[in-house]
């Protein structure tokens, strides 16, 4: 009876220690926009592969969406098509924190009609006109007579906000249109109607929609890269302040020209590297190492030979020492391009903000002080 009863309370004790984990998944929350999405969607899963003690969960909701689920701390990273705004940046300063982007790739926001429409290519003016309303008819721009059928994205949408700055330019759009809530739902919208405009990110061309040349220019690695190609942005995914641990671990993995970066490519948008064997070779390692600096005293003494650098020695000088900070954040581009910097810097300046010491400041102290840095190539 003894023996009996010893057994059932083992029993008892043992079956829920049998359904306890080893140890709990670390959680890692991303949310944001809907064009980042197939990004994400690749390198989560890639990364989950990679750390199995990771339980990745993410989210396609917008870029507001994202930024706020940030601010409140129901999401460790935003995925965002387009810059962080003045509002949204006081929200997190609110928060005690600050809010840090990190570009993971380009974008052509392109111009898509339905296969059947004759229309090759559209100027930025027309375009523009006919977002406004002024041009409402296929015939107007070489096409069919039939009235356009205007799609556009909802207000809250990244791709959006960018569209409206850089085509529309201070127009407001005519009501005389249909909003719709991601890139894939306007692609199902064009595919379905034969006189309908829409416009969406390079990613999401599946061929069911034809896309239009703008100033007869088509959209390419090659235009984004030079800047031919009109409606061009970079692409985004913000942290509340510097990231660490999981974090860090997959914006790192995100931004690796072997790992993540290979797979922004596969998602049919643009690496932040020309991977054409010309460009390449300033992602090789150089014979001889630069010096990395250790501990937190990143001085202008790395840069001592700065002025007889070359561009790629320079993009391999930072890299080499972030590489040796555990930041191997890819190429230099990849941490602040041109226009993310001058973002940065001047939000900094309407907020009274100074870097706070940690070393990855002291790096874009450095990378302030060096305007080579910030070339053109940047």
């Amino acid at each position: 009876m003894k023996k009996s009863l010893l057994l059932i309370i083992c029993v008892l004790f043992l079956i829920p220690l049998s359904n306890t984990p080893a140890h709990a998944l670390e959680k890692l929350v991303i949310q944001g926009s809907t064009t980042v999405y197939p990004i994400a969607k690749k390198t989560a899963a890639a990364f989950k592969k990679e750390h199995p003690e990771v339980d990745v969960v993410l989210n396609a909701t917008g870029s507001g969406d994202g930024i706020r689920a940030l601010i409140t701390g129901t999401a460790n990273i935003a995925n965002a098509s387009r810059f962080i705004k003045q509002k949204e940046i006081k929200m997190v300063l609110e928060k005690g924190a600050l809010p840090v982007p990190f570009q993971v790739a380009y974008d052509c926001i392109v111009p898509v009609v339905h296969p059947s429409n004759p229309i090759r290519t559209i100027s930025m003016e027309n375009l523009r006109k006919v977002y406004a309303g002024e041009i409402r008819n296929w015939k107007i721009l070489g096409g069919p007579s039939a009235p356009i059928s205007i799609i556009s994205r909802d207000s809250s949408s990244g791709t959006f906000g960018v569209w409206k700055k850089m085509v529309l330019k201070g127009k407001e759009q005519t009501p005389q249109l249909k909003l719709m809530e991601s890139n894939s739902a306007i692609v199902k919208s064009v595919k379905a109607d034969k006189h309908a405009i829409g416009y969406v990110g390079i990613g999401y061309l599946d061929g069911s929609v034809k896309p239009l040349r703008v100033n007869n220019i088509a959209a390419s690695t090659k235009t984004a890269l030079s800047g031919a190609y009109p409606i061009t942005r970079p692409l985004y995914m913000f942290t509340k302040n510097w990231p660490k641990g999981v974090v860090k671990k997959y914006i790192n993995f995100v931004l690796d020209p072997q790992k993540g970066q290979k797979l922004v490519k596969a998602s049919g948008f643009l690496p932040l590297f020309n991977t054409s064997a010309t460009a390449s070779t300033a992602m090789a390692a150089p014979a001889a190492q630069p010096a990395a600096i250790t501990g937190a005293k990143a001085t202008m003494t790395l840069f001592q030979d700065y002025a007889a650098m070359t561009w790629n020695e320079k993009v391999l000088r930072l890299q080499t020492n972030l590489k040796a900070l555990d930041y191997p954040v890819g190429p230099l581009d990849g941490v602040w391009g041109k226009k993310t910097l001058a973002a940065y810097q001047q939000f900094q300046k309407d907020n009274g903000l100074e870097p706070d010491g940690k070393i990855m400041y002291q790096w874009i102290q450095l990378m302030e002080l060096n305007q080579g840095l910030l070339s053109d190539k940047s």
